[in-house]
């Protein structure tokens, strides 16, 4: 079987989507099944499409700040769309198409799409009046919301499968759509190698506690939670260390402050790969309580590195982070979190056994066994 596989921009750039197009095309690659990876990104087109999409910039008012916005306006999702069956049209037809997020309802061939969330899911938090602290869908409204849950209705209708993450966004899809079997729990894959754990580290990282938090967007992933749970675990263990990798621009200026002011919380912005691994290598917990999480790569990453995880009790994170066995799960409460942090460093054979657990758990998400069961949906599906 050869597949063409279309992304959101460039496959090959590391830096999109977390690198997940990237990996998935590698891994593809490596499988020996990728026949083509296409951009469908309107932006590369010159002309009618530079034109289009340069003209979409647009503003609104929310929260006292005027917003500009254009990356997720409806027009430029028909772009894409035209863009990429565009490409459909001019090439040679593969034996199945792979996309990532489904904003491409192709004929005549096979196509699958990828991703970690629906629009449904959003809409519904947004009706009840709440966030998901996520800025591109926060600041839209309902009736944009809406017509890009259209675009997604109508290509989950013609696909071969739906090919989601989690479980709990699987149930979301299949409790609107009229073929549920053709939702399908793939999981999503990290890069790293998982390490091979030695008394020696474990000891290190259980005396010298090293607390790491790795999120982008601060304030959706819980990070104020996380300092604030910090400083209660100061109060016992005073040589403790935060260190927290995020854009700390976009942090209230009230946390800002906060972090500038402990000597033992260090912050990174724009980190390199290579120091990345040296953080999860050099940590001993990882903690991440996001508010709205449709996956969470960096916890299979932190596995792989053996750091017990916390995350919390909300959206796909329970469905891998399993209590008393690889980490915690927690509600967004300062003092559950200190307690799961502090408790972590009370007993050493209770940390040493969550280390050793996490990197099994690690195991089972990587891109060669998420291709492996994409490839095998593919296979049997798609005919």
């Amino acid at each position: 079987m050869k597949i063409d596989f279309y992304s959101l921009g460039n496959p090959w750039d590391p830096n999109l989507w977390s690198g997940t197009n990237l990996e998935l095309a590698t891994t593809l690659k490596d499988f020996g099944v990728l026949r083509n990876a296409y951009n469908v990104n309107p932006d590369l087109e010159r002309g009618k499409f530079e034109r289009i999409v340069r003209n979409l910039i647009y503003f609104r008012f929310n929260e006292g700040r005027i917003r500009f916005m254009k990356a997720h306006n409806p027009r430029y999702f028909n772009a894409l769309r035209d863009t990429a069956l565009k490409i459909y049209e001019h090439n040679s037809k593969p034996d199945a198409i792979l996309t990532i997020d489904a904003v491409v309802p192709f004929s005549g061939t096979p196509f699958f799409t990828f991703q970690d969330l629906d629009i449904a899911t959003i809409l519904n938090i947004r009706m009840a009046g709440k966030k998901t602290l996520f800025p591109i869908f926060d600041l839209h409204s309902i009736n944009t919301l809406r017509k890009r849950q259209e675009s997604q209705l109508n290509v989950y209708a013609k696909a071969k499968g739906i090919l989601v993450a989690s479980n709990w966004i699987a149930n979301s899809i299949r409790s609107y759509v009229k073929d549920p079997g053709r939702v399908r729990v793939v999981g999503m894959g990290h890069k790293f190698k998982p390490i091979e754990v030695s008394e020696s580290l474990l000891e290190k990282r259980f005396e010298r506690p090293k607390i790491l938090f790795v999120g982008k967007d601060g304030m959706r992933k819980g990070l104020d939670l996380v300092v604030s749970a910090f400083e209660n675990v100061q109060e016992e263990i005073p040589e403790a260390e935060l260190g927290v990798v995020t854009d700390y621009e976009a942090l209230p200026a009230k946390l800002k402050k906060v972090i500038n002011s402990n000597d033992n919380i260090r912050k990174y912005t724009n980190i390199s790969q290579q120091n990345l691994q040296d953080l999860y290598l050099s940590s001993s917990v990882f903690i991440m309580p996001s508010r709205f999480e449709p996956w969470g790569k960096v916890f299979f990453e932190a596995m792989a590195f053996s750091l017990p995880v916390i995350g919390a009790k909300c959206c796909a994170m329970p469905e891998f982070i399993i209590d008393d066995h690889n980490g915690f799960t927690i509600k967004h409460n300062v003092d559950e979190a200190t307690e799961k942090i502090a408790g972590l460093f009370g007993s050493y054979g209770k940390y040493k056994d969550i280390s050793k657990n996490a990197v099994k758990v690690s195991e089972n998400y990587t891109w060669k066994e998420v291709v492996g069961n994409i490839l095998n949906i593919m296979d049997t599906d798609g005919k």
